[in-house]
């Protein structure tokens, strides 16, 4: 019943070490509407919960869904400078791990294929290489449901995805 004026999410992002880390992120938007007319306006969201939680006085009138965490496929590819030993699914997209040295010229191509026969291609990449070990996360545009992938595509070698 209360009105939040201030918008804010949360984020995830990587450690030095190369592992994932979530949330203690506050970003705060302004959105310049003084010549806009608000009543032709949406506010819109991609909203994810991960399994923490804000502490205080506040309640929501929306109910957010719990995703299915992680997968594990088995998955070894040569890319040349490195060979991956290791591939995990997420919401958050498909991390490739694997010894030797990511370059940034390597030329890679993941997608997932939805039950349905889309094809959802991940894009966005954040890769770490440190001593020989290597890990490269390709971002979806928004969070995958797990439940839906038939076969992730990694340069031409589909890995098909059990339910």
């Amino acid at each position: 019943g209360k009105k939040i004026n201030a918008s804010s999410n949360i984020s995830y992002g990587v450690d030095k070490s190369g592992e994932t880390v979530y949330g203690n992120n506050y970003v705060e938007y302004i959105f310049d509407v003084n010549s806009k007319d608000l009543s032709k306006l949406k506010l819109m969201g991609d909203l994810v919960s991960n399994g923490n939680y804000t502490k205080g006085d506040w309640s929501t009138t929306f109910k957010l869904h719990s995703v299915e965490s992680e997968k594990s496929l088995i998955f070894n590819e040569d890319f040349g400078s490195w060979e991956a030993t290791k591939m995990t699914l997420s919401s958050l997209g498909v991390t490739l791990y694997g010894k030797g040295q990511f370059k940034d010229t390597d030329d890679m191509k993941v997608s997932v294929e939805m039950r349905n026969g889309s094809i959802q291609s991940l894009d966005s990449l954040q890769n770490f290489s440190d001593n020989k070990s290597v890990k490269a996360k390709f971002l979806p545009s928004s969070p995958l449901d797990l439940s839906k992938i038939k076969a992730i595509n990694v340069n031409g070698v589909v890995i098909k995805v059990s339910r």
